[in-house]
């Protein structure tokens, strides 16, 4: 009797270096999949990201638009004392001179999409014939609203939810291997990770954190997509709708299905929701606030 084997996952899409430059003491690096033609659609990762857990998701959209990946500074075994050297806005822009396509989408995870969301900021005032996105997708950002007042209390917070998110991707990175290590084993690996980022990558995030509350969104005009889950220590539901109001050119839409890292854990929802909304002749989005 013949025996049954399970189907094969299909390859993820190879990435081909296009471009690679220095720019203030980092490497910065450009690669792209796909042969399909039109805009690019240009990924940025967060922190400890990597060009490869980007793959699955690329594959869902490749079919689309040709898909670059950026790797920046902050990306995962990096030293992270970039932070001294330019600004995280700074790194992305010289990083988007280097697609050599238009760029008609570009979508930020975490410190990315805080990235991309202060790079909208800085190019508002952009004629519109400037070469620049035409919609935007924030994933699992971070927001804190003019109201609340920076204390040593929100400092702590923002501590324990950066070790959090941390932790939480190395988890999602490891999959079934991290529930069979050892508590010790585990301790270890975290205190390893988080040592090496040390207060370099956590003051370069915390910046970047308590920077939101003085962003003026309203000026604004490219469509952008915000989505994110019901577990973010630092976008909860009432920060969620305070950007939408702040950010007329945005789409929120926070979603009990996403985790912060759901490129990985949920690719075909996440895919799903980018497809819906980085169809590139969209006209301008409304400002709305969607809650699952």
């Amino acid at each position: 009797m013949a025996t049954a084997h399970a189907a094969a996952a299909p390859p993820l899409p190879e990435w081909t270096v296009t471009a690679r430059c220095d720019f203030a003491g980092e490497t910065l690096t450009v690669r792209r999949t796909g042969t399909a033609e039109g805009p690019a659609l240009v990924l940025a990762h967060g922190m400890e990201g990597h060009h490869e857990e980007r793959g699955p998701l690329a594959d869902t959209l490749v079919d689309r638009y040709p898909v670059y990946t950026l790797d920046l500074p902050w990306r995962a075994g990096g030293s992270h004392r970039w932070s001294q050297e330019a600004d995280a806005v700074d790194y992305l822009r010289a990083a988007l001179e280097l697609v050599d396509e238009p760029v008609g989408g570009l979508v930020g995870h975490s410190y990315g999409a805080n990235t991309v969301l202060r790079y909208l900021c800085q190019n508002a005032d952009a004629p519109t014939s400037a070469a620049g996105p035409r919609v935007a997708g924030l994933i699992a950002p971070f927001y804190l609203p003019s109201r609340v007042e920076v204390t040593w209390q929100a400092f702590d917070r923002a501590r324990a939810g950066f070790g959090d998110v941390i932790a939480d991707g190395i988890r999602v990175r490891l999959g079934g291997r991290a529930d069979r290590l050892d508590p010790d084993v585990w301790a270890r690996m975290l205190d390893k990770v988080l040592d090496r980022i040390g207060p370099f990558g956590f003051f370069a995030f915390f910046r970047q954190y308590i920077a939101t509350a003085d962003l003026d969104l309203s000026g604004i005009a490219v469509p952008t997509v915000v989505l994110a889950g019901h577990d973010e220590e630092l976008f909860t539901a009432d920060r969620a709708e305070a950007l939408a109001k702040a950010m007329p050119a945005a789409a929120v839409r926070f979603d009990s299905r996403f985790s912060h890292f759901s490129h990985i854990t949920q690719v075909d929802l996440l895919a799903a929701e980018l497809n819906g909304f980085l169809d590139l002749e969209l006209p301008a989005a409304p400002p709305t606030f969607e809650r699952e």
